[in-house]
């Protein structure tokens, strides 16, 4: 939280820029790695049920298990795509005020700080704002594993809560760049199962670029911390 109230309360050394963006939606990422953790469906089908029958017995115990699995799985998204070797990833801590505040809307009435966290990618050989390539902020609304959200799969594209979220995010990288914190990035939203994803600048605010995100899966090893049970 502390570098991320530093960085919002930044006086920028120049007004932030009002003409065209010194580079394009082309310079910023658009192919992407995603990563899959597990070696096929029915490893899949048996963390889930081991993880429901676990919920069960300690739901308290279950709800902060997930909360720590979404976040590290966020990480693990932006290690998978920016290698350490050229980029550092950043976790200045949760969403700033979000409740009450810009997250106390609907769908996400019920989140506080904790269920928040912010991720900043950065180039290394890149000073200044400019060397920000990424930003994502993951929110855990609910379980993923069907004992809380709506529809039962976590999924919440569409819905009121990844609205609430992204505008929120929206606000908080516009506050970014009034401080002189921030020029231009790819930006992510994860919630549940899903993700939003977009380019941003101060001019066009969030839009997909006009050739579209390209991902890719590829397995890797996201459970370093020994989140997912041994099954």
């Amino acid at each position: 939280m502390g570098l991320l109230r530093k960085l919002l309360g930044r006086k920028p050394k120049s007004p932030p820029p009002t003409g065209p963006s010194s580079s394009s939606s082309s310079s910023m990422p658009s192919n992407f790695i995603t990563p899959d953790p597990f070696a096929s469906e029915a490893q899949f089908e048996a963390v889930k049920a081991h993880m429901l029958e676990s919920a069960r017995r300690d739901p308290a115990r279950f709800k902060m298990i997930e909360r720590m699995a979404a976040f590290q799985s966020g990480l693990g998204w932006l290690e998978s795509n920016f290698p350490p070797e050229t980029h550092e990833i950043l976790i200045p801590g949760p969403f700033p005020d979000a409740f009450p505040g810009p997250l106390n809307g609907p769908g996400l009435e019920h989140v506080t700080p904790e269920d928040t966290r912010i991720y900043v990618v950065r180039k290394k050989d890149v000073a200044g704002p400019q060397g920000i390539v990424m930003m994502q902020l993951v929110v855990f609304a609910g379980s993923v594993m069907g004992l809380e959200d709506g529809d039962g799969k976590g999924r919440y594209i569409g819905t009121p809560a990844m609205d609430t979220a992204v505008a929120a995010f929206l606000g908080l990288l516009r506050r970014m760049v009034d401080a002189g914190a921030l020029r231009e990035c790819t930006a992510v939203v994860g919630m549940g199962m899903d993700m939003t994803i977009y380019h941003f600048t101060p001019e066009r605010g969030f839009f997909d670029p006009p050739e579209g995100f390209a991902f890719e899966k590829q397995r890797v090893d996201l459970d370093r911390e020994g989140i997912l049970p041994e099954v």
